[in-house]
């Protein structure tokens, strides 16, 4: 399907929306630069570059995108593609939801922006990437973008209660669910 796509232009972000969803990308953009101070006091970095925010109106339409190859899971909402640092999202009827997974996804364009600045200072040593330490990626995005729910205190206590918490050297190896609520969790210990 075509979309009519518009721009919405902030002090740091850039929303890309179709007209049906501009109350929708008003919104994003508000909570999006309001997350962008939050972000650039906590990783103590300003990002170089404005970050690209697309916002589709359904998962429909989101599987559509084509920021990203291939097919995109049902239960995926959203993502940051880290060649050109967009962040691209579906809007599913939950402001709660689609807030937190906003900030959820500006950590990880943060994290990029902040990796590439340090891969450039340390040109010799070999280059560091968002993917290589999964839980500290998405455990560090879950922790500055949501609580910790009851689900995930539900799913940690299970892996301690049955003997499967894996130690932090296979954990480094894990590209899982897990990685969400446990990275949070060692996050919150860590800080």
């Amino acid at each position: 399907q075509d979309f009519d796509w518009r721009v919405l232009s902030g002090e740091h972000i850039d929303v890309y929306y179709y007209p049906e969803e501009e109350a929708l990308a008003r919104m994003a953009l508000d909570y999006a630069e309001e997350s962008y101070d939050y972000l650039e006091r906590r990783f103590q970095h300003h990002p170089f570059a404005r970050i690209p925010l697309i916002v589709y109106s359904s998962h429909q339409h989101f599987e559509q995108t084509n920021v990203a190859p291939g097919f995109i899971p049902e239960g995926v909402l959203g993502f940051t593609e880290y060649l050109k640092r967009r962040v691209a999202m579906p809007f599913r009827g939950d402001y709660a939801q689609f807030r937190q997974t906003l900030r959820h996804e500006l950590v990880h364009a943060f994290q990029i922006s902040k990796l590439a600045q340090v891969n450039a200072m340390l040109a010799r040593s070999g280059r560091v990437t968002p993917q290589q330490i999964h839980w500290f990626t998405e455990g560090l995005a879950e922790y500055w973008s949501s609580e910790q729910t009851t689900q995930d205190e539900m799913f940690i206590r299970d892996l301690v209660l049955n003997g499967n918490l894996p130690t932090i050297k296979r954990f480094n190896r894990i590209y899982s669910y897990a990685s969400y609520p446990l990275g949070s969790e060692l996050h919150r210990f860590l800080s």
